[in-house]
C-alpha cells in the first residue's frame, strides 16, 4: 500500500503524469511508481504523484483535458513537459488546483493562456518582476514529441558526423526544410565573438533583406542588442559544454521599428567544428507570437508583460 491518500477529483486510469524530468509516463506506470517508491500503482498513486512528487497529471476527455496540479510543487520543466504533451491534444482545459488543503478549478480555452496562468503556480517560478527572457532546458530527448520532429533529423546529423560540419551546411538545412529558422554562428579566435554565417530570413523579428545585412556581423548587433547579448552568453555555454541543448524559450525583443515582440519557442543549439573553426547552429519552432505596436511600448506594465 502506498503513502497516504489525498482527497481529490476523480481521475481516470487513461491519463499521463509528467514528471520533474519533463518526461511524460502512463498513469499506471510501475516504472515511475517503482522510481518514487510507491509500490503497485494503483488509484491512489495519481493524488500521491501530483502531492507528494510535483506531478502534473493530464487526462484526455472527448473535447478536452483535464489537468490537475499541486500549486507551488511543480516544476517549470514539468510545466513544458506537459506543454509538449498537449500539442496534439484539444486546446480546451479544464485545470483543477490542489493548494495546501483545497481545491480550486479554472477553465482555459488555448494552451497559451493555461501556460501563463500556470507559470505563476510553479515552485521555481523565476521572477518577483519577470525577466524578459527565459530559457529552461528540456533535454534532447524531447526531440520525440511531435512538435518538435522537424528539428531530431538536424540532431541525427551531428551524431552520425560527431560534430563534423557539413560542407554545404545552407544546402542541409534547406533540404531538411529548416532554412528559413537556422542560424549558423561562427565563433572567432582567441575571443567569444560570435559572428553571422547564415541568418534565419523567415524569422518574424525582421524583414529577410535586415536579416541579411546581419552577414559577418556580431550576434548582439541585433536591433534589440540586449537580447543579442543574452542569447549569446546561452550560445557560448552550448559551445563550452560541447553537446547540443534543446530549450523552451520566452522572450520579448524589441524590433527594428521600435515594437515589442513576444515569443515563445522552442530552440535546439548544436555545436560544430570543421578544420579549426568552431560554430553553433541554431533553429527554432515558434510556440506563440505576439507584437505590440511601438506607439505603446512604453506604456507596458510590467503585469502586462507577465502574461507574454
Amino acid at each position: 500500500m502506498g503513502p497516504s491518500r489525498m482527497i481529490a477529483p476523480k481521475v481516470s486510469m487513461q491519463g499521463v503524469l509528467v514528471d520533474s524530468r519533463g518526461k511524460a509516463w502512463a498513469e499506471d506506470s510501475p516504472e515511475l511508481a517503482q522510481r518514487y517508491g510507491y509500490g503497485p500503482p494503483e488509484a491512489a498513486f495519481v493524488p500521491y504523484a501530483i502531492r507528494e512528487r510535483g506531478c502534473i497529471h493530464l487526462v484526455r476527455q472527448a473535447d478536452s483535458v483535464r489537468i490537475t496540479l499541486r500549486a507551488g510543487k511543480f516544476s517549470q520543466r514539468t510545466l513544458l513537459g506537459a506543454l509538449l504533451a498537449l500539442e496534439t491534444w484539444p486546446a480546451r482545459i479544464l485545470l483543477s488546483i490542489y493548494d495546501t488543503a483545497a481545491w480550486s478549478h479554472e477553465m482555459f480555452m488555448s494552451i497559451g493562456t493555461f501556460a501563463e496562468y500556470a507559470e505563476d503556480l510553479a515552485a521555481d517560478k523565476p521572477y518577483g518582476t519577470r525577466q524578459p527572457w527565459l530559457a529552461t532546458e528540456l533535454g534532447t530527448e524531447a526531440l520525440e514529441q511531435p512538435r518538435l520532429a522537424t528539428l531530431k533529423p538536424l540532431f541525427g546529423l551531428w551524431q552520425s558526423a560527431r560534430g563534423r560540419l557539413p560542407e554545404d551546411f545552407r544546402g542541409t538545412v534547406d533540404a531538411l526544410g529548416l532554412g528559413r529558422r537556422a542560424v549558423l554562428l561562427r565563433q572567432l579566435p582567441e575571443g567569444d565573438r560570435l559572428v553571422h554565417e547564415i541568418v534565419p530570413t523567415g524569422l518574424p523579428y525582421m524583414k529577410p533583406c535586415e536579416w541579411l545585412s546581419l552577414m559577418g556581423r556580431d550576434v548582439e548587433n541585433l536591433p534589440d542588442q540586449r537580447y543579442g547579448a543574452w542569447a549569446k552568453r546561452g550560445y557560448l555555454q552550448v559551445l563550452a559544454n560541447g553537446v547540443p541543448r534543446v530549450d523552451a524559450v520566452r522572450a520579448t525583443i524589441r524590433t527594428i521599428d521600435g515594437s515589442t515582440l513576444r515569443s515563445r519557442y522552442y530552440r535546439l543549439a548544436i555545436p560544430w567544428q570543421r578544420a579549426n573553426d568552431v560554430f553553433i547552429s541554431v533553429v527554432s519552432v515558434r510556440r506563440e507570437l505576439s507584437i505590440s505596436p511601438c506607439r505603446s511600448a512604453e506604456a507596458i506594465s510590467s503585469r502586462t508583460l507577465a502574461r507574454s
